[in-house]
């Protein structure tokens, strides 16, 4: 049995110079519909989202040792695993 994460959706507002380079940009995939763009704005979202949590992570890690550090990591895995 799968287990199915509750997930949050947020309205975004570009301007709209903004959202044509965006289409501008996609063009080139010829991808330039609306669904093209949201695609687009979430991934950089993600991509944003990750880079801001693994700086925290860095900067929460920095004191440990390697072997705390590996401790840490492997702790993280089967923490994640468990939650699959």
């Amino acid at each position: 049995m799968a287990a199915i994460a509750p997930s949050t959706t947020y309205t975004v507002q570009l301007k709209a110079d903004l959202y044509n380079d965006v289409r501008r940009f996609l063009a080139d995939s010829q991808e330039v519909d609306a669904a093209a763009v949201e695609r687009f704005v979430e991934a950089a979202v993600d991509n944003y989202l990750l880079r801001e949590v693994s700086k925290r992570v860095h900067a929460a890690t920095a004191h440990l040792s390697e072997e705390e550090m590996e401790d840490f990591v492997n702790e993280s895995i089967e923490w994640a695993r468990r939650q699959r």
